[in-house]
Order: C-alpha cells, then structure tokens, then sequence
C-alpha cells in the first residue's frame, strides 16, 4: 500500500514522441502517465512489472493547403502515417505535403501509399531530398510502390529522389507509383530495382502502368536501375515504365569526347561531378580548333557515323572526330557537278581548292575517272600558304 512514483522516461525514438507506459505490448493493457505515482503495481511483496512504452507519431508541421504552408515530412513514421491514412480512406485530395530532408528507410517496414480501393490525390513536394533504402516486399500485391495508386488531375509527385530502393510486388509494381494518372516531374530513380512476380506484369523503374489520357511525365530520369518480371530479367534500358520508355523519362548515360575539341550540349543532368546526358533527347556537337577549308566528321565507339545534331541513345558512347575536307566551300561540287562526266565536273574556284586536290592525292585519293575543270584563271603560288597547307591569299 505505498504510494511510488514511477520512474522517468529516459527512451528516445526518432520521429515519435513518448506517450505514456502501457502493461501490454500492444497498448491494450492498463496505461499510466511518465512518472505516475501508484499503489500496488504488483499484486505480490517485490514482485516485478514489465511496462511497455508507448510512442506517438510526431505530426507534420504546416496545414497542407499551400506548398509554401505544405505538411512537412522529416521522419519515416511521417511516411507511414501518410501511409495509413490513406489506407484508412483519408486521401488528401489537393492537400500538398513536402519533404523537410533526407529520408533513409533502412530497416522500415512500408506497405505504400495508396492502392486502387483509395488513391492518393495529393501533391508531393520531394523538395530535391531523397528517400535512401526503401524496401518494399508484397509479392503477393497489386499496386505496389512509394505510391500504389495516384490518381486525379490535381495529384502530383515532384522534385524528389529515390535511392536504393527495392520493391517486390505482383502487378504494377514501381519504385514512385505503381498505377498513374497524375504529374511525375523532375524526379530521378537510381541504384534500385523493381521486380514483379506476374509473367504479364505491368512493372517500371519510374512506373508500373501510366494511364495516357490523364497524366503529365517531365524531365524524369533514372540510372542504374534493374527491373524483373516473372521469371525473365530486363535490361536496364528502355524499363521507365511497364509500357517502355515513354516522352518525359529517360535513362541517362555519358559521352566521352576522344578529343578535347569536341564539346556537347543538350539535356543533362550532374550527378557526383558526372555529367549525364537523357536518353532519346538531341544532342548537339561543336568542334573548336577547325583548319580553314575542313569541317568535323564525327563517329562513335559503336563504327555509326553521327550529325553534329543527334538523338542521345540509351547506352554510353564515345564520340571521335576527324576532319573533312569542305569540298563545297573550295569546289562547286552539287548534284549537277559530281565529277561523273566533263559536263558535270567538279568546279575548281580558287587556289585553295588546288591545294586542297593535292593534299587529297597525296593522301591516296586517285578520283580515277571523275573530271575537274577551273572555274577562272587562277594565280597559285605555293610559296604562299599558311599553317594548314592552304593558300593564305586566294586570287584569280
């Protein structure tokens, strides 16, 4: 019958705030308040008590309304609450939720947010964080990713980072949404896999299924990524979606410039001081440093001759450049002057187009039986040419 208070809570928990002592585990049992004081907590002289603690999920700061006043989400409790939540039918439709900072989800049990009984309808703001490990395992599931089933014209997954994730489900199965009819934009996917148990699954890196009549997919990347359904394993290229790369995902890749003359722009995105370039987007070639007379010829590690203006293929490449004599500048040589007959010779204009012939006989070139003819006379003095073999002055 003596009156003892209970000693202070000393246990942390990140993401959650301590709630009380419970008898039971599973809080069913007889709760007390930190540092109650109570009679007979054991029905026996010394006996001893097992109390459990209980956690409460720290709330989202923010009132979801606007992005700038969004929920803001710093804890994998945060995510799981969201989690339930919509599970439990509230599916926060236009409410906006933002990530505060990195998110690592090693060791985290996580079933996803949404599938397709409630879908989530709400806007998401990775705010350029990442969420680290995500493991999702429900092979036995449809609709299986960080979000299962998103849906509506007013939803939105943006700006975010999934790194390392590992996702197990049956059929619509992805590493951000299983099944989508929203906004994915500037998102990337990288070091992850995707696997699908169905031998007809719909599973992607980016998305299980994309429902075109309703959706908006921008400036969505992903690199070294695996993907695998039923018994068959993917390649890692061409996996954005269950339907394939589609207009606004990418697999990204590098170039490498066999000579430091070659530079190249287009769409990119730098990752780990790496620049990398968007698979299926034009790419553009400049070469500095060019001779008088010549222009680039480029080619790559694969023997395929390429434009100065090329789509970027979903492999890595090494690009090469030569120079190639601008026969059109020198020469008048078109469909109607292509050396097959005197009529239809190739048109010497100036000295430089002399110099240029030689230079290309000496290399090897016979042009047996094309034909040449002089556009006018022209003054040549081989005394006078510069750096590159041409001459430095062309009069006629």
């Amino acid at each position: 019958d003596e009156s003892q208070a209970l000693t202070k809570n000393t246990f942390t928990r990140p993401g959650y705030t301590f709630a009380g002592w419970n008898t039971k585990s599973d809080g069913t049992g007889t709760s007390y308040a930190d540092g109650y004081t109570l009679n007979n907590l054991s029905a026996t002289n010394n006996g001893t008590v097992t109390l459990y603690a209980k956690w409460k999920v720290i709330s989202w700061t923010g009132n979801g309304q606007v992005m700038n006043h969004a929920y803001m989400i710093e804890y994998p409790s945060q995510l799981i609450k969201l989690s339930e939540d919509v599970a439990g039918g509230n599916i926060y439709v236009s409410f906006c939720f933002k990530l505060k900072n990195d998110i690592d989800m090693q060791g985290v049990t996580f079933n996803g947010i949404g599938d397709n009984d409630h879908s989530f309808q709400g806007r998401f703001n990775g705010n350029g964080k990442a969420i680290r490990n995500l493991t999702i395992n429900r092979p036995s599931s449809n609709y299986v990713g960080l979000f299962g089933y998103v849906t509506s014209e007013y939803a939105s997954v943006k700006n975010l980072t999934i790194d390392g994730a590992d996702i197990i489900g049956n059929n619509y199965v992805s590493a951000i949404v299983g099944y989508n009819s929203s906004t994915i934009e500037n998102c990337l996917v990288k070091n992850s896999s995707v696997k699908a148990k169905a031998s007809d699954a719909l599973a992607g890196v980016y998305v299980g299924h994309n429902n075109s009549s309703n959706n908006t997919l921008n400036k969505d990347y992903y690199i070294n990524c695996t993907r695998k359904i039923g018994n068959a394993t993917n390649s890692s290229t061409n996996i954005g979606t269950g339907d394939g790369d589609i207009k606004g995902i990418h697999s990204l890749h590098t170039i490498t410039m066999d000579d430091d003359r070659i530079s190249a722009s287009g769409e990119t995105l730098v990752l780990d001081n790496v620049t990398y370039y968007a698979s299926n987007t034009t790419v553009m070639l400049s070469c500095s440093g060019v001779p008088e007379g010549f222009s680039c010829a480029y080619s790559t590690n694969k023997g395929a001759s390429i434009n100065s203006s090329f789509s970027m293929p979903a492999e890595n490449i090494r690009i090469y450049v030569s120079m190639a004599p601008d026969f059109w500048r020198w020469w008048h040589a078109d469909a109607d002057h292509d050396g097959t007959t005197e009529d239809r010779a190739y048109i010497i204009r100036t000295a430089t187009g002399i110099n240029l012939l030689a230079n290309l006989v000496s290399q090897g070139n016979t042009y047996k039986n094309k034909f040449f003819k002089l556009e006018h006379d022209i003054k040549y003095d081989p005394n006078n040419l510069d750096e590159h073999g041409d001459c430095a002055v062309d009069e006629h």
